[in-house]
């Protein structure tokens, strides 16, 4: 994701700390590079699940599970729907005119985000034939 803000990196480890997810970079292989880049004005990120959020049973808070109709209990070392979610607001809760871009929308400040994000849980993460929402996908 991309996020035009006032807020510092530091600030956004901060926020991610505070929701239960870690920031990570776009799958990078050079050990070197620091997880938030800056892309012109937009810091350049992902999102992971925190080990430090981890329950006695393995499972990560906000952890997603796989969009296999046939294996939708193995889970997956991604953040989902839900852990997305209120990292955004907690984002747009610091810096209320920030904007935030991801692969599925572009929301300009906190009213559009929650104007358009409950919409983004009906999208299809699964296959034509089996499909499956992206907000059904998690341990949640």
């Amino acid at each position: 994701m991309k996020v035009w803000t006032t807020l510092s990196d530091n600030d956004i480890y901060d926020i991610a700390n505070g929701v239960g997810v870690c920031i990570a970079d776009r799958g990078t292989v050079y050990n070197h590079r620091p997880a938030i880049a800056r892309t012109g004005r937009a810091y350049n990120f992902g999102l992971r699940p925190d080990a430090a959020f981890k329950d006695e049973n393995g499972n990560y808070m906000y952890q997603r599970t796989s969009a296999s109709a046939f294996n939708s209990e193995r889970r997956v070392f991604a953040v989902c729907w839900h852990g997305h979610r209120d990292f955004m607001r907690a984002i747009f809760e610091a810096d209320p005119d920030a904007r935030i871009k991801t692969m599925w929308a572009d929301y300009r400040g906190s009213e559009d985000f929650e104007e358009k994000f409950p919409g983004t849980a009906y999208r299809n993460v699964g296959s034509m034939m089996y499909p499956m929402r992206a907000s059904e996908v998690c341990a949640c």
